[in-house]
């Protein structure tokens, strides 16, 4: 979903970014399901922080999870039923 916050819990959870926007066959989408192959792009979330670079802070085999807190789960649970 744009807007979640991503991290790579192989690199001890280190955050990279948010999604900013979603791609499936060239065209925009919201949000992806499991098992869908997107494009992604992710931006920083804070600007003071020093940026995440492919590369140097983490490869192509390392997994991309949603990093989400326990009040993000209860607002889903909340609004998402």
């Amino acid at each position: 979903m744009i807007g979640t916050p991503i991290c790579i819990p192989s690199q001890e959870f280190i955050d990279i970014g948010r999604i900013a926007s979603i791609e499936n066959n060239h065209k925009p989408v919201d949000y992806a399901k499991k098992g869908q192959k997107v494009a992604i792009k992710i931006v920083g979330s804070n600007s003071e922080e020093q940026q995440k670079m492919f590369g140097r802070h983490f490869e192509i085999d390392d997994e991309l999870v949603s990093h989400i807190s326990r009040r993000s789960i209860d607002i889903l649970k909340t609004n998402y039923r």
